[in-house]
C-alpha cells in the first residue's frame, strides 16, 4: 500500500511539473493579443511600489495568505505570474497548480529580464 501511495505521489508531482508554462516577455506579448491575461507581481509589496509591469496586481508570495488571495482570481483566468528574477513565480505557479489553477504562465527571468519600456516605475498611491 505504501508503494502505491508512493506511486501516486510521484507521478502527480511530475505531472505538475510537465504543465508548468515558462515564457518570456515578447511570448507573452504575442499570447495576450488573443487572450485575456492578468498580470501578478509576486514581489513584496515595497518591491511593487518600486518598479512593476504596467497594469500588474501585487499578490506577495511571502504573505500568509497567498494562496487566499489568489483564489479570488477566476481559475480560468489566463495569469502571467512574475518576480525579481523567476525564482519566485516559478515557485509560486508550482504551488497554484497544485491548487487547481490550469492557466498559468511564469516570466522567465522576471522583472530583470524586462526592456525597461515595460515597466512602470515610482510608487503607486496607497
Amino acid at each position: 500500500m505504501r508503494l502505491v501511495y508512493f506511486i501516486i505521489i510521484i507521478s502527480l508531482s511530475l505531472h505538475s511539473q510537465n504543465e508548468i508554462k515558462s515564457i518570456d516577455f515578447d511570448e507573452y506579448s504575442s499570447l495576450s493579443k488573443s487572450k485575456d491575461f492578468l498580470i501578478v507581481d509576486v514581489r513584496t509589496p515595497e518591491e511593487h511600489k518600486i518598479s512593476r509591469i504596467n497594469n500588474s496586481i501585487n499578490i506577495d508570495f511571502y504573505d500568509e495568505k497567498f494562496i487566499k488571495m489568489f483564489k479570488k482570481i477566476d481559475y480560468d483566468k489566463h495569469v502571467l505570474v512574475y518576480c525579481r528574477s523567476g525564482r519566485r513565480s516559478l515557485e509560486a505557479v508550482k504551488i497554484l497548480i497544485n491548487e487547481g489553477f490550469s492557466k498559468l504562465y511564469d516570466l522567465k527571468g522576471g522583472v530583470l529580464a524586462l526592456d525597461k519600456s515595460n515597466i512602470d516605475f515610482g510608487s503607486l498611491d496607497d
